[in-house]
């Protein structure tokens, strides 16, 4: 069995191939790596990453355009939009970049051949799944996520999607609430993001009108959902160490609110859930997702749960909860 089934995580990857023979074989190396395929059509590089985000990753033929200029101005479009998703080319012959013309070989991060996929493994284990989180991690926080928000959000149902490990930087929605995230093996940051239309509509159904204290008052549910969230997290993860000894380090945090885009400063993959909140009696729902971004500091190797979820839950429900 391949050891990423046990990780829980996914990766979705941009599939932009012009071979109808290679896609199943493609496919099926995806099922078998936590890599899950979207194909794409052919459109504008604008077209391609405005309907998907949370990528982990683009998969490229050279031979995707109509000729090798088309495929080097897609790529460097690519490139340009999204930085931080790496672009790994299929080849012809040679699992490499050398021979490219220089505006792709500067826009693709790695290269593969279809007659190796141990080739496309290699490429994808160096340039997406740089991080490998510990599956008792991305339980743990599911199952805190999924109980905060039930919380937060009486009567609604809490459905979390697969965690998506992801390279891009686009914002999710118009609303963002962030807390830093500061342990003994990690520090970073949380960010809780969702539509403002989305949370707009609570109001209508609630019977309220759309006033500055009312609005105001709903955004309290999204600060205070990531303030549990954190809260039960370092209960559950980090115990009772301290992080006197780590250096007071930090990097800018950049929101490009034209671009809905927040940088980090690192090129770090950011762990990604993605909630739907649903209300079926009201016909209602909402969309929250969450990233948790180790940029600071990611040391594995000390990672322990502290507590049981049970314990976790308790804490939850009577709001024994330490604020920062």
């Amino acid at each position: 069995m391949d050891e990423r089934a046990e990780v829980l995580a996914l990766s979705k990857v941009l599939i932009l191939d012009e071979s109808r023979s290679l896609v199943p074989a493609i496919r099926r190396f995806c099922d078998r790596n936590s890599l899950l395929p979207i194909m794409g059509r052919r459109a504008p590089a604008s077209a391609l990453l405005q309907t998907n985000g949370d990528l982990g990753g683009i998969l490229l033929s050279e031979r995707y355009g109509w000729s090798p200029q088309e495929t080097a101005d897609l790529a460097q479009e690519l490139h340009a939009l999204r930085p931080e998703v790496p672009i790994i080319l299929r080849r012809e012959r040679h699992a490499t970049l050398d021979g490219l013309p220089e505006a792709l070989r500067s826009a693709c991060r790695g290269a593969y051949v279809a007659s190796d996929l141990a080739t496309l493994r290699a490429a994808i284990d160096a340039h997406i799944f740089t991080l490998q989180y510990p599956p008792a991690l991305l339980r743990g926080i599911a199952e805190i996520s999924e109980r905060v928000l039930a919380s937060e959000f009486n009567g609604f149902c809490v459905s979390p999607a697969m965690p998506l490990i992801v390279h891009d930087r686009v914002a999710f929605g118009e609303l963002f609430s962030l807390i830093p995230l500061e342990s003994h093996w990690c520090r970073g940051y949380l960010l809780l993001q969702t539509e403002e239309s989305e949370m707009l509509k609570l109001l209508d159904f609630a019977g309220g009108s759309a006033s500055a204290a009312s609005v105001e008052a709903l955004k309290d549910r999204l600060r205070e959902a990531t303030n549990l969230i954190w809260g039960l997290f370092r209960n559950r993860f980090c115990g009772d160490l301290q992080v006197t000894s780590v250096p007071n380090v930090q990097v800018p945090l950049v929101f490009n609110l034209r671009e809905k885009s927040v940088s980090f400063g690192a090129s770090s993959t950011h762990l990604c859930v993605r909630y739907r909140l649903t209300d079926e009696a009201r016909d209602l729902s909402l969309s929250i997702s969450e990233r948790f971004v180790f940029n600071l500091k990611w040391s594995p190797e000390d990672f322990g749960e502290v507590v049981t979820g049970t314990e976790s839950n308790t804490e939850v429900a009577a709001g024994e909860i330490e604020y920062f």
